[in-house]
């Protein structure tokens, strides 16, 4: 039998076949795993900051003064002297004061008054000289117009032609006497005319001592009405505003509380307000510390604003990005924190 036969070829056949079915079973491939699941996104979160729920906002005033020639004009203000935080004021308390630069008005003011004291002094004084002059100018007239009146009668010692010259004589005295009579009369009515031109001219001096004294109580914060005294945040700072702080006009200096109730107020971007409802739960962070406190959504403004005028910052990444205002209430007060404390809000 040769190796190529057909028989030689079927016995390799058998032996293969045999090999094939005594080998061991491959395991039949695992389905491959699924993937893991995406992590989750991480939740939203706003920033806000504690504020009293029920007070009275007091700001920087205005840094101008102009009076009597005076002028000072800044967009920038110092505060010189604050109640401390928490302190119980009564209306009308001062609680705030600010650098009042007019100070140099003042002896320029009292001067003006006194110049114009001086002025109506002396022009009054002027004035009844010359009334005085006029009227013993007068007396003497009447005395020449009563010597012409009588010579007027000696008709029967005298010519015709010196009678004549007489009565000439006694017409003239009537009328030189006549003309100083309206003088005086004419100089009584511009004495008096003068007279209250100059009380006008003084009050007016007097009124800018009194708009001066406005000025200066304009630099000046009272409480509108009774409460606890609570300071503003100072976003640059990262702190509360303290005495000494400049700021520009208009700032938010500190707040009048009438009772410690404190709610959030926190900045929501444009595109993400859609979330938020009225009532819905929100959740508290403390952005300094550990604490987490539940609330409730109050109100949502609807009037869209820069984050950077909100959060009182125009250096921030997103300063000209559009934000609304919400306001929560807190379910418990929290403790440690006060009015202007930074917090996270998660809806």
């Amino acid at each position: 039998m040769t190796p190529t036969s057909p028989r030689h070829q079927a016995a390799l056949l058998l032996l293969l076949v045999c090999a094939l079915a005594c080998a061991p079973a491959t395991p039949p491939d695992a389905p491959p795993a699924a993937p893991p699941p995406p992590p989750a996104p991480p939740a939203t979160t706003f920033d806000g900051r504690l504020v009293p729920a029920h007070a009275t906002d007091l700001s920087a005033p205005q840094n101008t003064f102009k009076l009597a020639g005076w002028q000072s004009d800044s967009s920038w203000i110092k505060l010189t002297d604050l109640a401390a935080e928490g302190a119980q004021v009564q209306e009308g308390d001062v609680v705030a004061r600010f650098e009042f630069r007019g100070q140099g008005a003042l002896p320029r003011v009292n001067e003006r008054i006194r110049q114009a004291e001086a002025d109506a002094r002396k022009r009054a004084l002027e004035l009844d000289d010359l009334l005085r002059t006029l009227e013993v100018e007068r007396d003497k007239l009447d005395l020449n117009v009563e010597q012409a009146r009588l010579d007027t009668l000696k008709g029967n010692v005298v010519s015709a032609r010196q009678l004549k010259l007489f009565h000439l004589a006694y017409d003239e005295a009537r009328f030189e006497a006549d003309a100083v009579r309206r003088r005086i009369a004419a100089l009584r009515l511009q004495i008096a005319s003068e007279r209250d031109f100059w009380d006008r001219q003084i009050a007016a001096r007097r009124e800018d001592l009194t708009t001066y004294g406005l000025y200066e109580r304009r630099f000046e914060l009272r409480a509108p009405h009774p409460g606890v005294v609570r300071h503003a945040y100072d976003p640059g700072a990262r702190r509360r505003v303290q005495k000494g702080d400049g700021m520009p006009s208009g700032r938010h200096v500190l707040s009048i509380a009438k009772d410690p109730i404190l709610q959030v107020h926190f900045f929501v971007p444009e595109h993400l307000l859609h979330t938020l409802h009225l009532q819905d739960p929100v959740t508290v962070l403390a952005v300094a510390g550990e604490g987490a406190w539940t609330g409730r959504v109050l109100h949502i403004d609807r009037f869209p604003q820069e984050i950077g005028f909100l959060r009182e910052d125009d250096k921030l990444p997103l300063a000209r990005e559009k934000a609304f205002v919400v306001t929560a209430s807190l379910d418990q007060q929290p403790d440690g924190l006060g009015a202007g404390a930074e917090v996270k809000v998660r809806p």
